[in-house]
């Protein structure tokens, strides 16, 4: 489903604590960053089971961390993480953060130096391992890309159920990068490229300006709005109407496929 604050470019709220700010195309491509900061928000549970194999496979560890674990623990133990992790934060969400490992939350609109511990800590503009996949699907929303649904981290589970369930994610997450690559899939430079000559009015002096998320969503209603015209003129050329899989280009991207 397409989102129209983050069509265009606009903030959303997330829930009572943020504003989520897209960022556009010109923020993307000017950002040496920008992978950094994506990655640190928006790690799913089948990376992190990909980046924990080697140690699952040879019992150094138990169970693979869940991604706001992998956070904190990186947050509280490597210093160049923990400030990379508050630009994330600026970066989506304009507001400065205080992320505190000890007690796990991240404090939204106050820098450390700033933080009074005996009223803030109170403060309802928290971070947690309560919301932060939501928060993550909010970030995922906002680059255009699709939510992603919690996996059960279970910390009293049997540790070779944990294990096997990690593995069994691993071997989903390789097979669906293959597929991935297998489909040659385009670079940022040439979708741009073939935007601009979609006769939409963006050019390369303009199209810096649309938000990131909108590109793969203009890319894909283009190519169903192209693939009903190509069915449609083959129809009217003598094609057997019962051949041609006609459908109608304006619908939702959820139903593409239907």
């Amino acid at each position: 489903m397409i989102d129209s604050n983050f069509l265009l470019a606009l903030p959303k709220p997330f829930k009572d604590i943020c504003e989520i700010y897209p960022p556009k195309v010109k923020d993307v491509v000017g950002s040496k960053d920008f992978n950094i900061y994506q990655t640190m928000l928006t790690i799913s549970q089948e990376e992190l089971d990909k980046d924990f194999h080697k140690d699952l496979v040879n019992g150094t560890v138990d169970r693979v961390p869940n991604p706001f674990e992998y956070f904190m623990a990186n947050c509280a133990f490597n210093e160049e993480f923990k400030k990379q992790a508050i630009n994330s934060f600026l970066f989506f969400i304009h507001e400065p953060v205080t992320i505190i490992p000890e007690i796990r939350v991240v404090i939204i609109g106050k820098e450390e130096k700033d933080l009074d511990p005996d009223k803030d800590l109170e403060n309802p503009r928290i971070i947690n391992e309560g919301n932060f996949n939501l928060f993550q699907n909010a970030i995922r929303e906002s680059l255009g890309e699709p939510a992603i649904e919690e996996e059960e981290n279970n910390i009293d589970e049997d540790p070779r159920v944990a294990r096997i369930k990690a593995l069994s994610r691993y071997r989903d997450k390789v097979k669906a990068e293959k597929e991935r690559r297998e489909g040659k899939q385009l670079s940022l430079g040439t979708i741009l490229a073939s935007i601009c000559c979609m006769d939409m009015g963006l050019n390369p002096l303009n199209i810096g300006e649309i938000s990131y998320a909108s590109v793969q969503w203009l890319v894909e209603i283009y190519q169903q709005k192209e693939s009903y015209e190509t069915g449609l003129r083959s129809i009217v050329a003598g094609a057997d109407p019962k051949k041609v899989k006609l459908k109608y280009w304006i619908r939702n991207l959820d139903n593409l496929d239907d």
